[in-house]
């Protein structure tokens, strides 16, 4: 983590701080998890999403979008790069990115309050384009989504949660034991640590067994209430995982959106967390869209044990799905950045006319450069294209730019 991490984490156990907001500001934005240009193994580690790709067609040159954790790096290497894309740089937690070479920033939350502090406390990034949105919100909502599931949700609680002290596993299972002596049972559970490991926690570090511990002190012994699963990275699995449980439980008070409570409600699972969640850095935003769950008010394992209580109860009120796509995902996400970037509204032809996804013109364009529809492009039709991972990732950026220099008669193509 690039920054003081000290600042930052005091939040994430204390929902309680009493500062001057601007203060608070400041602390939020002490650390990042961008990766570090000067990091030797950044390679292995290297991440680019390509949310919409640079085309050519009628006669117009319109950029592409391209999202990374290490936007710097992916400027400084790649120096034609940004003659072919726009960069939106994340810090992969609640702060502003730090880099100098993005043109615009995932900042989480529509709050202008926060906004306009950061241009003022930061003047040379003050022309930084700032999107309300986060990695969490370009889940692909056709992947993760409901299944048909012979036993219909057959699981209470789903936990998906690194073991990190920032996750507060200790409250959720302080929570799990107080359902049952308050409401006479056993909260059936899945907790995916996200972590390779077997049984035995071979492969866990220390810091991670101690996470374990802290629900052990509270639970005893870890299987009567809950299955471990290790690392998933196949998302059928994952999606398979939070469409068969009734709700997704989130302990942690600060860090991102959470990208599991996005693809919960994307498989129409309801979410409980903490009212304080990420307090400081919405603003009035929610936390959920409306009938997508319910925030514990209080930072304790009763209230939050109380809360699941009302949604098991209340459960017919809910519909995270249908809600959670009204204002997140990956359609609407893209569409969002598109809208709030002067360079796509001036180049797209007809762009105020409809939702991007409507827009003819740009659809027949990434057509003809890359014999996919702009719904295929993003639903990852040619993965590689709009994803590509480490090994990948010079490839494919290679590719983009020689297009660009094709276009714009740097090679034979003049």
């Amino acid at each position: 983590m690039l920054g003081g991490y000290g600042a930052y984490s005091q939040y994430e156990q204390n929902p309680t701080i009493t500062k001057p907001i601007e203060e608070v500001y400041a602390d939020l934005d002490s650390a990042s998890r961008e990766d570090d240009i000067n990091d030797p193994n950044i390679q292995s580690v290297l991440f680019a999403y390509v949310l919409v790709p640079p085309v050519y067609y009628e006669g117009r040159w319109i950029k592409g979008l391209l999202h990374a954790r290490a936007a710097d790096y992916l400027a400084h290497h790649y120096p034609r790069l940004k003659e072919a894309f726009l960069l939106s740089a994340t810090s992969f937690c609640c702060s502003f990115p730090y880099s100098k070479s993005a043109d615009a920033y995932f900042c989480l939350y529509n709050n202008q309050h926060r906004v306009d502090w950061f241009k003022k406390a930061n003047p040379e990034r003050a022309n930084k384009i700032c999107l309300p949105y986060h990695d969490a919100d370009i889940f692909n909502e056709y992947l993760v989504a409901p299944q048909h599931i012979r036993q219909q949700k057959p699981n209470d609680i789903v936990i998906i949660s690194r073991l990190e002290a920032c996750k507060n596993l200790g409250i959720l299972a302080e929570a799990l034991k107080v359902y049952e002596i308050k409401f006479g049972r056993k909260l059936s559970c899945v907790l995916i640590v996200g972590t390779d490991c077997d049984i035995n926690r071979a492969g866990l570090t220390e810091a991670e067994k101690e996470e374990l511990r802290k629900m052990e002190r509270v639970l005893v012994h870890l299987p009567d209430y809950m299955t471990i699963i290790p690392k998933l990275t196949d998302y059928s699995k994952i999606a398979s995982s939070l469409a068969s449980s009734k709700i997704c439980l989130l302990g942690s008070l600060l860090e991102g959106k959470n990208r599991a409570i996005y693809e919960a409600m994307s498989c129409n699972t309801a979410v409980v967390c903490f009212e304080d969640f990420n307090k400081y850095a919405r603003g009035e935003e929610p936390i959920l869209p409306p009938h997508c769950g319910l925030t514990a008010p209080h930072f304790s394992g009763e209230s939050m044990a109380d809360t699941i209580h009302s949604v098991l109860t209340n459960y017919g009120d809910f519909s995270p799905r249908k809600n959670v796509l009204q204002v997140s995902g990956r359609k609407k996400t893209i569409a969002g950045c598109l809208s709030r970037i002067p360079h796509f509204r001036e180049s797209i032809p007809d762009f105020e006319k409809s939702d991007i996804f409507g827009n003819l013109w740009y659809d027949l364009a990434i057509q003809e450069n890359y014999q996919l529809g702009l719904h295929e492009f993003i639903f990852d039709k040619n993965p590689d294209l709009a994803m590509p991972r480490a090994g990948k990732v010079k490839e494919i950026l290679e590719f983009y730019i020689s297009r660009y220099e094709y276009f714009n008669g740097y090679t034979s193509g003049r």
